[in-house]
């Protein structure tokens, strides 16, 4: 693999990390509880199928190893605290998570309200400041590598950081990506201190082969990064660790970060779960985690949604969830709205499905591009269909195989339903899907 295909990676890999599909204002709620608005994940399909077959090879490589994004020159930790001017943060911990406007006008972003009613909000992967909610600067930026924001109860500000770049090349075609990081402000020194986390150990494997047919990727890569984070009994910091190497095109490993203060950090190495934590909630009884079968940077079809639960953190059970109600069809947006009350505990999915009319009823090229331009295609970008289609070796009538392939290159959805999962202890769920 080329330095310069890196360079083109590391382009791409920006772009993709900082145009992430925003959340809708309607998201959020009001009322008597806390809600923590999860960003939905990037859409995987693309507007246009042609930019598909374009960058088919670049698209996979962005969605399979996020330690090929970028590469960035490599920073020591103690030159990487922003030069910044102290601003007094209240010595009280975050009591409300929220969704507002983004400071710098591009879509909705989650904040943290402190007591006294000031703000901080991670925007396009650096952290902003508000004193009223309106005026915002941007007051500690790590060059758009900040992945994860919240506040400890003793009222520090942390933030993580996965660096992309490069700590080790084994071999030809191999990575290694920098140790993930907090980031954590102390309101009363009005300084902040960086700590790198203690790096799980990788896999004793051998390199993928170049000529490994199955993969798109060989060599060794080791990829860390921490995708989620919840203030409870402890300081807790989901992390996933991403290896290719021989007989490996993609494995994800789940472990935990956790911390009583924000400065001393364990590891817990092992999750011990049957499938893939998307994010952990603390309620009264513990911690709830919620996920699926499949790693959370995977794109659909999406499967069911599953919860664990965990008083240590060292060992999590999964309840049953009764799913019948969920009509077949139905795609089940990973990021749930959560809301948290002193009774209980809401999950909120939106449920979508392929938009009806790509069928074996679709006999012409004609009729395709009506159907996307209904859906909210330009006529220009339908116009491409035909080319595109002759690309792929793609002609009518359609056949079974063909589509499906036009269904999940196009991923065009539309609204199905909510499912909604209650619990009040996060052992006993009950389940309600709403019909859109």
């Amino acid at each position: 693999m080329s330095t310069d295909l890196f360079t083109q990676l590391a382009e791409y890999g920006e772009y993709h990390r900082e145009t992430q599909d925003s959340i809708p204002p309607s998201d959020a709620t009001q009322g008597a509880v806390t809600l923590i608005p999860i960003p939905p994940p990037a859409r995987y399909g693309v507007r246009r199928l042609g930019a598909v077959l374009i960058a088919a090879m670049l698209i996979i490589l962005v969605i399979s190893i996020p330690a090929l994004l970028r590469a960035p020159e490599v920073e020591d930790p103690a030159d990487s605290v922003a030069d910044t001017t102290p601003i007094e943060l209240p010595d009280s911990t975050a009591t409300t998570v929220a969704l507002i406007e983004s400071p710098d006008g591009d879509g909705y972003t989650t904040v943290h309200t402190l007591d006294d009613g000031s703000l901080i909000a991670l925007v396009q992967m650096n952290v902003w400041r508000s004193e009223d909610g309106e005026t915002w600067e941007e007051w500690y930026t790590q060059d758009h590598e900040i992945d994860l924001l919240s506040v400890a109860s003793d009222g520090a500000v942390l933030a993580v950081r996965s660096p992309n770049d490069p700590i080790e090349t084994p071999d030809s075609g191999s990575m290694v990506n920098g140790t993930s990081e907090v980031h954590r402000y102390d309101p009363a020194t009005e300084t902040w201190t960086v700590i790198d986390l203690p790096r799980p150990d990788a896999p004793s494997l051998a390199p993928q082969p170049e000529d490994a047919d199955e993969c798109e990727l060989y060599g060794f890569q080791s990829w860390v990064e921490g995708i989620a984070i919840v203030v409870g009994e402890q300081i807790v910091i989901l992390g996933d660790h991403r290896v290719v190497a021989d007989g490996i095109c993609d494995k994800d490993f789940q472990f935990l970060w956790t911390s009583a203060d924000g400065l001393e950090w364990n590891l817990v190495p092992d999750i011990g779960i049957n499938g893939f934590l998307h994010g952990i909630i603390w309620t009264e009884h513990g911690y709830v985690g919620y996920g699926s079968s499949v790693p959370s940077y995977v794109g659909p079809p999406t499967p069911e949604p599953q919860v664990w639960t965990a008083s240590d953190l060292t060992s999590w059970s999964e309840p049953t969830i009764d799913l019948t109600a969920l009509p077949a069809g139905g795609i089940v947006n990973p990021w749930p709205r959560i809301e948290t009350t002193v009774g209980g505990l809401t999950l909120t999915y939106d449920v979508e499905r392929y938009r009806p009319g790509l069928d074996a009823s679709m006999t012409d090229l004609a009729g395709l591009q009506h159907w996307v331009i209904d859906a909210g295609w330009t006529e220009g970008d339908a116009d491409e269909l035909g080319e595109v289609l002759e690309g792929m070796g793609v002609d009518f009538p359609l056949d079974e195989a063909e589509i499906q392939e036009l269904t999940g290159g196009l991923d065009l959805r539309e609204p199905f339903g909510t499912l909604t999962l209650t619990s009040s202890d996060g052992t006993n769920w009950a389940t309600i899907y709403t019909p859109a």
